[in-house]
Parts: C-alpha cells; structure tokens; sequence
C-alpha cells in the first residue's frame, strides 16, 4: 500500500519537467535526452512496485539504458516476471503515471491497488542500468519509487539489458535464492565450455561499443582462457570514457555505416581509423572474424571484410535466424523429434532470408508488426520460435513441451539439449546469441563467407519522408498494406506490378509505415537490381506525398523505366 504523504513527498522532490509528460512507452519504455527522464524514473520506481503487487509478489525488473542511443540520451524499461517485456495494459498504464498530477496519480494506483488479488504482497523489484554517465541517479529515483510502495529491491548495478531479463525470470523459477551477475556469467560460461571440448576456432573481434558488453563479457572471457578458449578478442571497450558508449562503433553503427567501423585496442588505443588502417598495430583487413554488440548488449550482428572486392558484408538478424534454423532443423531430422519449428520475421526482413528459409530448409515464416514484443509473442505459438529483426535483436523460445521431450530423451552432453541450454529464452541477448552461434557454426565447419553465401540478399532501400499528420496512414496484414488510404495502396501496388513488368521476376515489393513518434512515413522498396529499387523507392515516396499530405516540397519524380 502506499501512504499519501510518501506519495507527495516523492513527487515533490523529483518534479517532472512539462516535456516530459509526452514520453510514450515503446518497446524500449520510455527513452529520451537523460535530463527528460528526471521524475519519469521515479514513477517507473512506483509502477514497478505496483505491478509486482499485482503478480503477487513476483520479482519485477527495472532497467536503466537507451540501448544503441547516444551517450547523452537515456531510457527505463519495465520486465515482467517471465522475464518479457511490459505487457500492452501496463505499457498504457505507465504512460498514464508520467502524465499525471499528484492526487491523480494517487487516484490511479488505489485504483490498480483495487483489481489486485493480495495487496499485502510485498513488492520486489530488481534494478540495473548501463555505463551512461546519468544511469546512477536515475537508478537512484527508481529505488525512492520503490520505497514511496514500502516495496523491497535488489540492486545489481552494472548489467547488460538481457542479463537483467535472465535474472528476473530465473528468479521467478526458483532457480536461486540471492540474484547477482556471476549466476548469469558462469552459467553460460560452463555450458559452452562444454561445446568447446577437442574444437577450435579462428580468432574472433568483438566491437564492445564501448559499452556494457565489455564489462559482462571480459568476465566471461578470463573464464574462457582459464578453460582454454582463447579466441575472443574484445575492442571498443572505453566503458570508463561515457562519451565514448556507441560513438562511431557498434552493432548499429556498423549496420548503418558500414564503410566505417572505429575500433579501441583494450585500454591502450585511442585512434579511429578506416577499414585496412593500423590502429596501434592492428589492421583490420580480409578473413577476419568480426561480430559487433549494441550499448546494452541485447543486439549483435557478425561481419567480415571480401578478401576479393574489399566490401564489408553484413551478417544480420535475418542471417542468425537462418543459422539457427539450419541447425535446428537438421538435429530435430537426425534424433527423430517431431516438434513445430518456424521462424519469425517483420515486413522489413529481406525478401531473400525468408525464400531460403520457406523453400531450403522447409520452414513456415511468420510476419508480424515491427517490435520485438509482437515477435516474441507469435514465436511463443512454436515448440522453437525463432525470432530475429534484421538489426541482430532477437532470440529463441522454447515451448515446455520441447524443453520436456529434450530432456527425457537425449543426454545433457547432446548438441541439441547444449543448443537449447545456450539460449537466453526471455529476450534477445549478444552475449548469448554469440555463444550461440560459435556453438552452431563449429558444429557445422562453417566460416563466415560459407554462412554468408548461403543466399543473396535482394537490393532494398529504405526512405523516409514527411507528413502533415502520420494518423492518416493506417497499415494491416502485419504492416505489409495500407489500408488507409485506399489510394495509395492501390497506387502501391500499380508500382509494385510496374517493377516486377521491367524486371520480369516476382521480386519487387514496397510498403510503407508510419512512425509511431513523428509525422514521419518509412519506405521500404526491395527489387532485383539497385536501379529498380531506386526508382520503386522514389516513386512510392513521390506517392505517399501526393496521396496522403505529404508536408514541404514534392519529392522529384523519377525518370520512367
């Protein structure tokens, strides 16, 4: 329960700045410029107390991070007791706690209070954040929340995002008694220890991003060394330099700027440099094995440089799906397990992914609306959901059916109960999936190139452009169509049908979205050549403004096919 004057003593000390009060909980919660997030933390500190309330009880987790953002911005997010992000109800709930005044807010959890079964549970609430320099005392905030719902916490400091969904769901299990990171570290540690026994591998980089992968992972790796394992080598790993989080390095940044990558020796290089520079002595150049995390380590991506043409080649979310697939595949054939397998992917995933997976490896794809929460959710309706977006953020669910069937029939030591065994199955995690795949890729004698030449991706482009009112555009049939207006849809698919008549190949396909913050509509076109795309692109582009308010000048109309 929560007393009144707690209740206004708290938000009297951690008053909310008026922008503030239009944050939107997303997928990543609330996330903004730090100093936006003053008193939001706050209340995250009383939701989170109040939901867990509401599980009875249950662990609930809160972690402090903006992820890929900039060093200047931050963000809080909510888990829930499976380890999952916030469910869609409390989602708009804590919106609701932003916007508030103080008898309004008071009104709000007495009337939560209300619905709960046992309002005498204790609240717990694990806390975590990442190296930004503002995530102390924001954590801080989170904890007088806590204290305002006489609730109970525990917190851990210095985590990855995924470490923090790991521990709250094991917790919840009973798996331990007294959370901390080393329950996390060594357990992963010890099972892909035993995937390692008479293997070895070539030497892979890993781009820290100069973030909290490093300081969760270089305690893995002196684990591995002790053990043997000697072939991760870790850069960008400035996490005492705040400013240096995600800046010029990382997962997003590789994915976005791909001519580019910055890279940190450990502790001693302070240079960026260009693909096939020196930095300190070290050349990035061909046949190097490289794999880059996110700011909090819950996105990863592996990439190498052609020792023929010199091109940086991408491995994304789309080709760790299809790794994982392949391997699943063929050890649920060789051990005669008949479970349902399938693979879950957005509107944005390339065209090419989803043909290897449906006519290779026989498959079903399913497309949902962009968002991790709405793939996490369809890969719960498989025995193993495999779900990635094309930014490397992504996991594996495992149904109790196939952790069961595993289990009774196959010994701890067995590739397939080692592979389920590696997955973090509460949300998309780096660390994890990295393990993963070295696992998957040493079992299979694949290099990169080999796992990369499994199929080629089609030319994409993907656009933005401004509306007067982003409400005007509404989409069905997972994003894919507009149902609103019927206009452009129509004229969509006059373009489509256009590309495909020159192409002659049924490759061409564009949709377009509304942003969920901005008057802003994303384009995404894909064909079989950059000339088409191109022209697809802007001629949807062109189509968007002219049928659905576009705002400023009129995009220039391509020249015709």
């Amino acid at each position: 329960m929560i007393e009144r004057p707690k209740l206004e003593a708290l938000l009297a000390s951690h008053p909310l700045a008026e922008a503030s009060r239009s944050l939107e909980y997303g997928t990543a919660g609330f996330r903004a410029k730090a100093n936006m997030l003053k008193g939001v933390t706050a209340r995250c500190g009383l939701l989170a107390a109040l939901r867990s309330i509401s599980q009875l009880g249950k662990c609930i987790g809160v972690m402090i991070t903006a992820s890929h953002n900039p060093a200047s911005d931050n963000g809080v997010k909510i888990i829930e007791p499976d380890g999952s992000m916030l469910i869609p109800e409390w989602e708009n709930l804590a919106v609701q706690f932003v916007k508030a005044d103080s008898p309004s807010l008071f009104a709000l959890i007495e009337k939560e209070l209300k619905k709960c079964h046992d309002v005498q549970s204790k609240p717990l609430v694990f806390i975590a954040h990442d190296t930004r320099a503002s995530s102390c005392d924001l954590s801080a905030e989170v904890v007088q929340g806590i204290q305002a719902m006489n609730g109970s916490w525990k917190h851990l400091n210095l985590l990855t995002t995924p470490q923090l969904h790991f521990l709250v769901q094991k917790y919840n299990d009973g798996v331990f008694q007294e959370p901390n990171s080393d329950i996390y570290v060594h357990q992963f540690c010890e099972i892909f220890a035993k995937t390692q026994h008479n293997k070895t591998s070539s030497i892979l980089h890993i781009d820290c991003a100069n973030g909290v992968g490093f300081s969760t992972f270089s305690q893995m790796n002196s684990i591995f060394n002790e053990s043997g394992i000697n072939y991760f080598k870790l850069f960008n790993t400035l996490i005492d330099q705040n400013d240096k989080l995600n800046l010029e390095c990382g997962a997003d940044f590789v994915v976005v700027s791909v001519p580019f990558v910055k890279v940190h020796l450990t502790k001693t290089a302070r240079k960026s440099c260009r693909l096939y520079d020196q930095v300190d002595g070290f050349s990035i150049g061909p046949n190097q094995r490289w794999a880059s995390f996110d700011g909090d380590a819950d996105r990863l991506i592996y990439w190498f440089i052609d020792e023929n043409s010199g091109q940086l080649h991408l491995l994304d979310g789309n080709h760790l799906a299809v790794l994982y697939a392949t391997f699943l595949c063929d050890q649920l054939k060789q051990n005669s397990i008949d479970l349902k397998c399938a693979v879950v992917q957005t509107a944005y995933a390339n065209s090419a992914s989803t043909h290897y997976i449906e006519r290779t490896l026989g498959l079903d794809v399913v497309c949902t609306k962009t968002g991790v929460k709405h793939l996490h959710h369809a890969a719960l309706e498989f025995d193993f959901g495999i779900y990635f977006e094309s930014n490397g953020h992504g996991t594996i669910t495992v149904s109790k059916k196939a952790q069961d069937i595993i289990k009774s029939n196959l010994p701890d030591d067995h590739e397939l109960a080692l592979f389920c065994s590696l997955i973090n199955t509460s949300v998309g995690d780096a660390i994890a999936d990295l393990l993963l795949a070295e696992f998957v890729l040493t079992r299979l004698d694949w290099t990169l190139e080999k796992w990369f030449a499994l199929y080629t991706e089609y030319p994409s482009r993907l656009s933005k452009i401004e509306v007067k009112d982003r409400t005007l555009i509404e989409t069905c049939d997972a994003e894919r169509r507009v149902s609103k207006p019927e206009s452009l849809q129509r004229k969509i698919d006059s373009l489509i049908a256009e590309a495909r008549a020159f192409e002659k190949k049924e490759v061409a396909r564009a949709f377009v979205r509304p942003s969920g913050t901005e008057n802003m509509v994303r384009v995404y076109a894909e064909a079989s050549t950059k000339y088409v795309v191109d022209w697809l692109s802007d001629m949807v582009l062109y189509s968007v403004h002219e049928l659905a308010a576009g705002y400023g000048d009129l995009p220039a109309l391509p020249k015709p096919l």
